[in-house]
């Protein structure tokens, strides 16, 4: 008997858990919909390289046909009734996996696939460049979100804020961000701030304060609502016990 395709990627929006597995399906895997409505397949011909959701937005990073390892288009899957795939935006740029989504579902950031800068590009009306920079180069290190839809943190804990006053996607030329935000082992990105591991610990940083960061146990953490984020962040963060 074969074997399942296994689960290379899991995300979770407001209402929907989705997996990406390595045949290239969507699949959903929460309990509010029919098992009938629960697995969408890609278009003939394409691979799904990614998925990213954020509140209500739900978006897949579909793979150039003549450079598979490269996002070209992101497109949008809907929730309601069916799974099913909505607006596709070709990218002015090719992105690499990971990538994020926006809270409004109109942005997305990621890393050029060829330069390894970091890029934020507005969908709508028309898929362009708004924000650009040089990041961290660590492979291991795929810290990448929106804190809120128009600061984005990258590898390295830079932090993009739109519109810049360079909106190429050159990011050797033009203006340079100088914000900084701490990052832990790991690090999670939801709403206005940044949670990764430190040692047995949390490394929670301000979103508002990017220089700002404590670092508490996770019991502590999740004991304390003063301190959770305001997203669904602090449920990720609360499954965790140690970080080693």
């Amino acid at each position: 008997m074969a074997a399942e395709p296994g689960y290379e990627e899991l995300v979770a929006a407001k209402t929907a858990l989705l997996a990406r597995s390595t045949d290239h399906k969507i699949t959903r895997l929460d309990a509010n919909v029919s098992k009938t409505t629960r697995t969408l397949e890609p278009e003939m011909g394409e691979q799904v390289l990614g998925i990213a959701a954020r509140g209500d937005a739900v978006v897949a990073g579909i793979a150039d046909r003549e450079r598979p390892s490269e996002i070209r288009i992101i497109r949008e899957i809907r929730l309601t009734g069916d799974l099913a795939w909505g607006t596709a935006y070709e990218l002015p740029i090719p992105l690499a996996p990971p990538f994020a989504v926006s809270p409004s579902g109109h942005r997305v950031a990621g890393l050029h696939a060829r330069t390894g800068a970091g890029a934020v590009i507005e969908l709508v009306p028309k898929p362009r460049v708004i924000a650009s920079d040089i990041v961290g180069t660590d492979p291991a290190e795929n810290a990448i979100g929106f804190l809120d839809e128009d600061r984005v943190v990258f590898r390295g804990g830079v932090v993009l804020t739109m519109p810049l006053v360079m909106a190429t996607a050159d990011p050797w030329s033009g203006t340079r961000s100088t914000q900084r935000v701490r990052l832990g082992r790991s690090a999670v990105i939801g709403d206005d701030a940044v949670v990764g591991g430190l040692g047995t610990h949390l490394l929670i940083a301000d979103g508002d304060r990017c220089s700002s960061a404590i670092a508490i146990s996770a019991s502590a953490f999740c004991a304390s609502p003063a301190i959770r984020p305001r997203s669904a962040l602090a449920i990720a963060c609360c499954g965790l016990t140690t970080t080693s």
